[in-house]
């Protein structure tokens, strides 16, 4: 959406509500399920399960390579090419 997450939240109750309540920003729907589920992998709580920078850019390039065969599916299931051609 380009919007930025947890806008109107004030910063200290932000620090707040990731660390301690581990709240995490939603995607909109119809958003890529690929970069969902990176995106959710990235912000585990615990490091260790966390993706390295490395496992992230072989994502994102494998990502990339599925869009550009119009292989990248939403949440709903849905080619993102196909959802934009309707």
């Amino acid at each position: 959406t380009g919007e930025k997450a947890f806008k109107r939240v004030p910063v200290m109750q932000l620090t707040a509500d990731v660390t301690a309540r581990r709240r995490r920003p939603e995607f909109p729907l119809g958003s890529p399920k690929q970069i969902v589920e990176l995106a959710s992998r990235c912000w585990e709580h615990d490091p260790s399960k966390r993706p390295s920078f490395k496992t992230i850019m072989e994502t994102i390039d494998d990502m990339q390579q599925l869009h550009e065969q119009g292989l990248l599916f939403n949440q709903a299931g849905i080619s993102q090419n196909m959802s934009q051609d309707r």
